[in-house]
Parts: structure tokens; sequence; C-alpha cells
């Protein structure tokens, strides 16, 4: 069992943007195709654990699902010898209120890493960028998001975030109208 503190919007507000400076605001978004079962949507491996979240206050823990997938790898060779490779690959971190109930939030995550020749061996760059997060409309408002994002943070620290938002996900990684982070 894993335990879980969702995160606080000071430190949604540390993570920063793939793009520095860069700001986009649009949406509403819609991914409904997010939300479909590992099976359906192309994931070739799954980890399942049962998370037991934290609440603030003298609110009781509440449990959860997290299922952690990952999709193909894609490969994309260096363009001359000695030129960078690449391993390019997607995870998806599932919220479900219990095993075999419907999938309710998802976050997105696109893993890059980039292979160089140096000499006497390589050298690696990895890049982990949160894509998309999207939570079921009928249970917005519930810290699924940020449960996810907790979750995404503990295995990936370094991870940046997509500067396209939605106006609730601005909202979510601090950001306003303007794409300043207050």
């Amino acid at each position: 069992m894993m335990f879980v503190t969702p995160l606080v919007r000071e430190d949604l507000a540390r993570i920063p943007t793939s793009i520095e400076g860069k700001f986009y605001l649009g949406g509403p978004y819609t991914f409904d195709d997010l939300l479909r079962e590992p099976d359906d949507y192309g994931d070739e491996e799954i980890d399942w654990h049962s998370a037991q979240i934290k609440q603030s206050g003298n609110v009781q823990a509440r449990t959860a699902q997290i299922d952690i997938t990952s999709a193909h790898h894609r490969v994309k060779p260096g363009a001359w010898p000695g030129g960078p490779s690449r391993v390019d690959y997607t995870m998806r971190y599932l919220y479900r209120e219990a095993i075999n109930t419907e999938i309710l939030g998802v976050v997105l995550l696109k893993v890059s890493h980039e292979i160089h020749g140096v000499s006497k061996g390589f050298q690696t760059v990895c890049k982990k960028v949160i894509q998309s997060i999207y939570v079921r409309p009928s249970n917005q408002g519930r810290g699924i998001a940020r449960i996810l994002l907790a979750v995404v943070l503990e295995a990936a620290p370094d991870v940046c975030v997509h500067p396209q938002f939605s106006v609730e996900g601005a909202r979510l990684f601090g950001f306003d109208r303007e794409g300043r982070r207050g």
C-alpha cells in the first residue's frame, strides 16, 4: 500500500513549464478517451497500487486504487553515427475508487530519453512532461488531480508541465489568466 498526501497549491506552483516563459490558455478540454481501460487504450504494462490518501485536519483517510501504465516505446535512431538516438514512451497514472471500478482521473506523462554517443561511453538526457490531466466532470473538486500529481512527483521529482492549460488547469498550477504565477 502506498501512502499519498495530496499536493497543496504551493507544491503545484513550483512545477516548471516544459517551455520556459511560454503559456497558452485554451479549452475547456475533454479527454474522455484518456479514461479508457488499459487494454482498450493500448497500454503494455500496468502496475496496480492500493493507496491510502491522507486528508487534512481530522478527516478520516480514504483509500483508492492508483494504476500506473506504460504504452509502446518508440525508438528513433540517430541521423548519423554518434548522433543522438531517442526513446519515447507515454505513461498514464489512473485514479479509481477501488479495484475494477471506473477510471475517474488520469495524468498523462510523456517521457523522452535522448542518448548521445560520446568518447568512451554514452550520455543520456531524460525529460518528463505532464502532457494532460483530466478528471471526469462529475468527480471534479475531490482532489483527484492533486492526488495523482503527488504520485507523479514522488516517482519523477524533475517533472515539468506542458504550458497549454484550460482555465481550471492554469488555476491548479498557480497561473492567472495572463500566465503569471502568484
